[in-house]
């Protein structure tokens, strides 16, 4: 857990920031028109895990792995618009459009570990952890002071 502590504290492994507008006018009449496509994927994994030992004469034969420990963590923020103004007094349009897509894709394996063909064998495997965090923000809008 202090590696998924450390690589979430150490920051995103994905960040996607589109930030297409940003308008501050004190003019009477304010029209903002914002549109996106966003299309993330994201496969993380981790693997300690597939090994094995064969043979004829295998004798106290052992495997041991680690830990496989795997995080993602995907922020999305997509057309964010601020009009700020003192004495609005006219008209503010705003038209967002977007069309979000996120895959996350996380994984965590220590198994499938064998041993055949001997006798007293072993296998020892540390614990498997995946962790997935997916924030996304689309079409927000402030208006005022």
């Amino acid at each position: 857990m202090k590696k998924i502590a450390a690589l979430v504290g150490a920051g995103a492994l994905v960040l996607v920031l589109v930030v297409p507008a940003m308008a501050v006018w004190s003019s009477k009449d304010v029209t903002i028109s914002n549109g996106a496509g966003v299309n993330t994927n994201v496969y993380t994994t981790a693997n300690t895990g597939y090994n094995g030992i064969s043979g004829k004469c295998v004798w106290d034969s052992r495997i041991r792995t680690g830990e496989a420990e795997a995080v993602s963590v995907v922020s999305t923020n997509v057309n964010m618009s601020t009009v700020g103004c003192k004495t609005c007094g006219g008209d503010v349009r705003i038209s967002n459009g977007a069309g979000v897509n996120t895959n996350v894709y996380t994984t965590a394996n220590t198994g499938y570990n064998g041993i055949s063909g001997g006798w007293k064998g072993k296998i020892s495997t540390g614990a498997a952890g995946a962790l997935s965090s997916v924030y996304t923000l689309v079409n927000y809008s402030v208006v005022g002071e």
